[in-house]
């Protein structure tokens, strides 16, 4: 009796990959992972003509994988709908020679290499700080949050709550500054660029202003969007 209930979820297990579909037709052969309403869905392996092993949705690659091309070629990174998006490394072979192309991928064509990171020289009660690369150009604009919000006015120089953002100035090395209501930065700019930004900010309950400084150093020509936040907890640093 239980060896047949043994063999019967042996069965059980082999039925349900096999209703498992994986959506690209060089990866339908074998599949085993996760699975949802019928298309592999989750962590996987696919073997077909091709190999994938990382992550699906909705059975196509979606998310982080490895996939290797019956030519030997490979690539490994992002994913999303099935195509390459996002960081990643794909290697193949011309006249004996292989091949690297390393960075960003976009509905899967390879768009050069990923930015360089700006360095953070120095860090203090500033609680996160998020770099966006917006392409080709010579400009940097940033951004304050406060809590999670955006704020809408840099202009305060007097304790009050409706400024969460208090005395702001900027020293950059090169460039033309330019001070937006809600958007501060620098156009025209030299690279290697750095800038040193000191503020005032308040702490959760607003009963008193934290000395707030960010220093850093853009190595890589382009435009940049920086979001500085603040949550208000004083004594954080890096």
């Amino acid at each position: 009796m239980i060896s047949v209930v043994v063999i019967s979820s042996f069965l059980l297990n082999i039925s349900a990959q096999e209703a498992c579909k994986v959506i690209p037709e060089a990866l339908q052969g074998t599949y085993q992972g996760d699975c949802k309403e019928g298309l592999a869905d989750g962590d996987g392996i696919a073997k077909g003509t091709d190999t994938y092993d990382g992550h699906f949705s909705k059975g196509l690659p979606n998310g982080y994988g490895t996939y290797k091309w019956n030519t030997g070629a490979a690539y490994v990174g992002q994913w999303k709908k099935g195509m390459r998006n996002g960081r990643g490394k794909y290697t193949y072979m011309v006249n004996d020679k292989e091949v690297t192309e390393d960075g960003l991928w976009k509905n899967d064509k390879y768009k050069g290499p990923a930015p360089i990171k700006p360095y953070i020289i120095r860090q203090t009660n500033v609680d996160k700080v998020i770099t966006q690369y917006l392409g080709e150009g010579d400009q940097i604009m940033l951004r304050f949050f406060y809590g999670g919000s955006q704020v809408r006015d840099l202009t305060g120089s007097q304790i009050g709550l409706e400024n969460q953002i208090l005395n702001l100035v900027m020293e950059g090395s090169s460039g033309t500054e330019f001070f937006r209501t809600n958007e501060i930065g620098y156009e025209n700019i030299d690279f290697p660029f750095t800038i040193k930004i000191t503020y005032n900010s308040y702490n959760q309950l607003k009963t008193m202003t934290i000395n707030c400084l960010l220093e850093m150093r853009i190595d890589q020509p382009g435009s940049y969007l920086i979001q500085i936040h603040n949550m208000g907890i004083p004594g954080q640093s890096q």
